[in-house]
């Protein structure tokens, strides 16, 4: 049997100059209500960066404050919006790289702590296979609590949903791309690991061919 080649992507600092969750919160509230908000969550801020709550645990209560009671059709439809405006913080040398691996005929994976709304319409635009994110919670009233439905897409739980799609890991030829220690269990469970870079891997347990493309 020949050996399928998977390519997983991160994508806030990896595909992206930055993080996308903020100026996504900024477009979907507008401006006024952003900065206000920045200003009303310093403590869960200061809180994240003293290490007293989790990552996890900050990134609900911010999503709770911005989001919580909209509808997901609202939301479906700023995500569809801002997807368009995605493009403008794409490195270049990102895209090339997930065209490599599709002309290749590589299965390509998008799997982002970042939330579904927004992703999924950008994920499918430029033809990746697998799309793992983060998805908001829904009450019984329909709308949205700013609360995870099931795990933050972050860490082990990427890595959970990536072993989900391999069933055999000896058929599989995996390549990791990240850029954070949200990126860790992936891109130690890669053949071919690359942090930071899509140049030079940390870890090459196969001889990739691809390197001189960039």
């Amino acid at each position: 049997m020949d050996t399928k080649v998977i390519a997983i992507f991160d994508f806030d600092g990896t595909i992206t100059r930055g993080d996308s969750l903020f100026p996504f919160l900024k477009y979907a509230v507008g401006r006024r209500y952003f900065y206000f908000g920045i200003m009303k969550l310093s403590f869960v801020f200061l809180k994240f960066l003293l290490r007293i709550i989790t990552n996890h645990e900050a990134k609900q209560k911010v999503l709770a404050y911005y989001l919580s009671g909209k509808t997901p059709e609202e939301l479906e439809q700023v995500g569809v919006k801002f997807a368009e405006k995605i493009n403008q913080m794409v490195k270049p040398e990102a895209l090339r790289r997930i065209q490599w691996h599709q002309d290749a005929d590589h299965i390509t994976v998008l799997a982002s702590a970042s939330l579904e709304i927004y992703l999924k319409p950008w994920a499918i635009a430029n033809s990746f296979d697998y799309i793992y994110t983060t998805h908001l919670a829904v009450d019984a009233d329909g709308k949205i609590t700013g609360y995870f439905e099931g795990e933050n897409c972050y860490g082990v739980e990427k890595l959970r949903r990536v072993l989900a799609l391999i069933k055999k890991r000896s058929d599989y030829l995996v390549y990791m791309y990240g850029d954070s220690k949200g990126d860790r269990e992936l891109l130690e469970y890669a053949d071919v690991s690359y942090y930071k870079t899509f140049e030079n891997p940390i870890k090459t347990l196969y001889e990739p061919k691809q390197d001189v493309l960039i």
